[in-house]
């Protein structure tokens, strides 16, 4: 009688939750709501389990260089194409830079883009192809440049036209050493000094190449940030001093340039970053979507200077 009493009880309790559940089904109880704060922590915290990757980076920005620059980036380019017997100052009149125009710089200004392959092993070892670039002679194009801090932390490799047999060696303080701040790591920098100099909020996911994304806005960015960057020491310690100046250096152009705010596009799944934009007065200045994302892939092998046309240019 016992026996029977408590099978009663089992099955009294076994339809009562039975009914609860018929009430909350497993399909719609709550799931996690993240904030902006806690996707770009994730974002933050997902890079460390990163050894390598690659994308190919498809750029664009309106060039609102100044006289002094456009100066000195064709002095730079014209030593790359000189060195392999070609005259820069033939394309610098048909594809040059247009001047700022203070008043309004986005009238009169052109929005340059470009396609860059990229390979990035850390702590900072750096394989780049120039695809293509409005901003530079076709004959740079499909140029490879590659960077080993491992071998001479103070130079970095230019194979122009994914050559094996030519290469000239520059320094990082270059103009050209630019493609150095071009990656992900300092993509990521940037956000975190952004993240601790002004305000974000999460917008609505988006789609971006087939991924679900989530979209963070950082604006009300502190018109003196630039002057205490914190630059590079939270995500790597170990890169080559003049590397960390040169992001530090990056960092600080980003108040100087008095962005109104800048997005970033989150992997919802990976957290990792697949779009960037850049806004001046409202006004769309830069963007970046990286495509063709492949993580801990790559070895040493992958950035071997003597054949990179294998690599990237089959």
């Amino acid at each position: 009688m016992k026996n029977k009493t408590i099978v009663k009880k089992l099955m009294a309790t076994c339809l009562t939750l039975t009914g609860i559940l018929f009430i909350f089904p497993a399909s719609v109880v709550a799931t996690t709501v993240l904030d902006g704060e806690t996707i770009y922590q994730k974002t933050l915290d997902a890079y460390h389990h990163i050894k390598s990757y690659s994308y190919i980076n498809h750029q664009g920005e309106y060039n609102l260089f100044s006289k002094e620059t456009e100066e000195g980036a064709k002095e730079s380019y014209g030593a790359f194409a000189k060195g392999f017997g070609y005259n820069y100052e033939n394309y610098y009149d048909q594809n040059g830079f247009i001047k700022n125009n203070q008043n309004n710089p986005f009238k009169n200004s052109q929005f340059k883009q470009g396609t860059y392959q990229y390979k990035f092993m850390k702590p900072f070892i750096i394989q780049m192809a120039l695809v293509n670039s409005d901003y530079l002679p076709e004959i740079l194009h499909k140029s490879v440049m590659t960077y080993r801090p491992d071998k001479d932390p103070g130079v970095f490799r230019f194979f122009p036209r994914s050559s094996s047999f030519f290469s000239l060696s520059r320094s990082i303080d270059d103009e050209s050493g630019s493609f150095l701040t071009m990656n992900w790591t300092t993509d990521l920098i940037k956000m975190r000094f952004l993240n601790e100099n002004g305000t974000v909020r999460l917008l609505e996911k988006e789609k971006i190449d087939g991924r679900d994304c989530y979209v963070l806005e950082f604006s009300s960015i502190n018109e003196r940030a630039g002057d205490n960057t914190t630059g590079t020491k939270f995500l790597l310690s170990d890169i080559p001093e003049d590397i960390s100046t040169k992001i530090d250096q990056s960092l600080s152009g980003i108040t100087k340039k008095n962005f109104s705010s800048v997005k970033y596009w989150i992997d919802a799944e990976k957290f990792f970053i697949v779009k960037i934009e850049e806004y001046i007065q409202g006004h769309l200045y830069s963007s970046k979507i990286y495509k063709d994302i492949k993580i801990n892939q790559l070895s040493l092998t992958d950035f071997n200077p003597i054949k990179p046309s294998l690599t990237f240019f089959p």
